[in-house]
């Protein structure tokens, strides 16, 4: 029955956060979001030494770019690089060779590093290392960032509800109390589905 058929994971684009001081983020719209204090952040992080906390990457003639510029996927990886605009005569034009040693495979592999031409793109002391062309799913990333500094955090405040779901998604706690149940479950070996991630897979080493 073809109806069964799975046709894998749909694209779902990411909406970029919104706001000043405090950006809501809410890259599908689904009403899950964050109100991201991130001018506290700042303030409590070390002013403006702290944006490379978060913002690993500079795009070209930007700074301090946003998510959702290169995780632009909710769930799927994506070309940060934009290898079809690099090769385009409508993008930037380029030869294979400008990027890609002669008489090799072109592939990421072989390719130059994407700071080879870009001079400014990785800030100086970025807390994450951009060692792929692929980016992660806006959802995973998110998580990822936020919930790896609440569990450092949370040790050093001796809080430790801070990497907890509703201490960011206040205005989900039904819903997400009940896939916290889900997760310890899952943790102690029983049956369950899990949709948020387990903040111990980004628990400091």
């Amino acid at each position: 029955n073809s109806s069964l058929r799975s046709e894998g994971v749909d694209r779902m684009p990411v909406r970029e956060a919104r706001g000043g001081d405090t950006l809501w983020i809410d890259g599908d719209f689904s009403g899950v979001g964050v109100a991201f204090a991130h001018g506290e952040h700042i303030k409590r992080n070390g002013d403006k030494q702290s944006c490379v906390l978060c913002h690993h990457m500079n795009l070209p003639l930007d700074q301090t770019s946003g998510c959702s510029d290169c995780h632009r996927d909710m769930y799927l990886a994506t070309d940060a690089f934009g290898h079809a605009w690099h090769a385009s005569s409508d993008g930037a034009n380029l030869t294979c060779f400008e990027c890609h040693s002669e008489g090799t495979l072109k592939n990421a592999e072989s390719a130059k590093t994407c700071d080879a031409c870009h001079k400014n793109l990785i800030p100086p002391n970025a807390a994450i290392a951009v060692d792929s062309y692929l980016a992660m799913g806006y959802v995973e990333a998110m998580h990822q960032q936020c919930i790896s500094c609440h569990n450092q955090e949370a040790e050093q405040l001796q809080k430790p509800d801070l990497p907890r779901c509703t201490t960011c998604h206040h205005d989900a706690g039904d819903i997400l109390d009940q896939q916290e149940f889900v997760r310890q479950k899952n943790r102690n070996g029983q049956q369950g589905s899990v949709t948020i991630p387990n903040a111990s897979l980004f628990a400091p080493q």
